[in-house]
């Protein structure tokens, strides 16, 4: 698969999650990633990313320590865990039903609540809170793990970039044919989060944007 860069004349050979990781360099922080369609009301990722899409999300949890991600998402995306990074998982049910539980797996799945009864012995309750979850995210993790992705929806994310925790966004246009279609769905979705930044880079392929966009606080 060939990927555009803007700003460079050659486009880039890609084949594997590897072909991108110096793309998405280990960051100290918080990491959002998140997938824009513009042509689909699809309810989960796989409905609406392509292939470059997933190789970009393998090339950031590659560097990353943590990945943070509500009980929803990972019940609509029907989650597993990860070969690269531990997996939070903030959520009230202690009955969730995703492929991370079912088995055992090489990092730890962390889940917000006081007790668990799955097939996976790395998956670990670390107790209900009553504090707001950013106070209690920040207090709790961000001691003990330095790059961090979040992979959320919409309303928790809001929270995290309210209580300035985000640093960087990795967002994914698809079902664009233009780059300047692609920029207002990004526009449009960095005011919904309330955050500025400013480009570190945009790759393409496609109908499939890629950006990795510097928070300003």
């Amino acid at each position: 698969m060939l990927v555009n860069i803007v700003g460079q004349i050659e486009p880039l050979q890609v084949s594997s999650y590897s072909d991108l990781v110096s793309f998405y360099p280990r960051l100290k922080g918080i990491r959002y990633n998140h997938v824009i369609s513009v042509s689909s009301n699809g309810t989960n990722s796989s409905e609406l990313t392509s292939e470059l899409d997933r190789l970009a999300l393998k090339a950031i949890r590659s560097q990353s320590e943590l990945i943070v991600t509500t009980g929803q998402t990972a019940r609509v995306e029907q989650l597993n865990a990860s070969r690269f990074a531990d997996l939070l998982i903030i959520t009230n049910d202690v009955d969730l039903k995703i492929p991370a539980l079912a088995k055992d797996s090489t990092h730890k799945v962390l889940l917000s609540v006081d007790h668990v009864d799955v097939a996976n012995r790395n998956a670990i309750a670390v107790g209900k809170t009553t504090e707001p979850i950013t106070d209690w995210f920040e207090r709790s993790f961000m001691r003990d793990y330095a790059s961090i992705v979040l992979e959320s929806g919409l309303a928790t994310a809001i929270l995290f970039a309210k209580a300035t925790l985000i640093d960087e966004l990795c967002l994914t246009v698809t079902g664009s044919k233009s780059r300047q279609e692609a920029d207002e769905a990004v526009r449009d979705f960095s005011q919904k989060l309330g955050l500025r930044g400013t480009r570190e880079q945009l790759l393409s392929s496609e109908s499939t944007w890629l950006y990795r966009i510097r928070i300003l606080k």
